[in-house]
């Protein structure tokens, strides 16, 4: 197999989909097109839209708490504290449910990035 014939997205769509399902992560897959992938919770409480950028070599992704309205960074996504007072600035007192499987699709995303010599950057769209 030459570089022209290999297809990153579904290496990337294939390594993600059997990660998720050995995890038993519930998650409702939507793919816009071979470059863009919408991973949402079942409670549509989290999307997070991955585009593959292959002559970069990049995954851009972007985070949305629909709860909030808001785009989030990983780093605010990792960070209970941040987490915590998000909500509570939102009237709410518990984390959304389904962060912690967030944050076991973005683990894999790295080690999937890493082992395939990409990059993934967080973006935020306005």
């Amino acid at each position: 197999m030459n570089n022209d014939d290999y297809n990153i997205e579904n290496d990337f769509l294939s390594d993600l989909l059997n990660y998720i399902n050995k995890e038993k992560i519930k998650i409702k897959l939507s793919k816009k097109s071979d470059s863009e992938l919408t991973f949402e919770s079942p409670d549509q409480s989290i999307k997070i839209i991955f585009m593959i950028d292959k002559i970069n070599h990049k995954i851009l992704y972007d985070i949305y708490l629909s709860n909030y309205q808001k785009h989030l960074r990983e780093e605010t996504i990792t960070n209970f504290e941040k987490m915590y007072k998000l909500a509570r600035k939102h009237g709410n007192w518990h984390l959304p449910q389904y962060l912690p499987d967030t944050w076991m699709i973005l683990d894999e995303l790295h080690n999937w990035t890493n082992k395939s010599r990409y990059t993934i950057k967080g973006k935020i769209i306005n």
